[in-house]
């Protein structure tokens, strides 16, 4: 009797290094795809009639963060900076189309773009600038 009650103890050890592995392994691939995906996010708009649209755009170039940003642009939407996000210059003309203005970047991953998101320089142009654009499209996807 004591040696099955032994052999049980073995068992439920060994069961629970197997449950141990098996959440290590979860959340070891669990962090290798989030730091493999990134945030790619644009920003369109329309601007408004009074909108000061060279310090607009002057201050939101200020918004790059090499530590937090692989790619980033400011400008006329749908120019060749875009082309990154949209695959060919026509692509990005189609895609940006109706709207003036655009700011696209690309996050090193989700962590990266809720900081820069969140940051105190985005808050401060936001309430600095809270009506420059009549018409707004923000999208965010992710990307590999």
């Amino acid at each position: 009797e004591r040696e099955r009650e032994r052999e049980r103890g073995r068992e439920r050890e060994r069961e629970k290094g197997r449950e141990e592995k098996k959440k290590k392994s979860k959340e070891t691939i669990t962090k290798v795809l989030e730091e493999m995906v990134r945030v790619s996010h644009v920003f369109l708009w329309k601007w408004a009639p009074t909108a000061p649209r060279e310090a607009v755009l002057s201050e939101l170039k200020k918004l790059f963060d090499e530590e937090l940003l692989d790619f980033f642009t400011v400008g006329p939407a749908g120019n060749t900076s875009f082309v990154d996000l949209w695959g060919t210059e026509e692509g990005a003309r189609n895609a940006c189309q109706g709207f003036d203005a655009g700011l696209a970047l690309i996050a090193k991953d989700e962590a990266s773009f809720r900081s820069w998101w969140s940051s105190p320089q985005h808050a401060d142009f936001m309430k600095e600038y809270p009506d420059f654009a009549d018409t707004k499209l923000n999208m965010e996807w992710l990307v590999a």
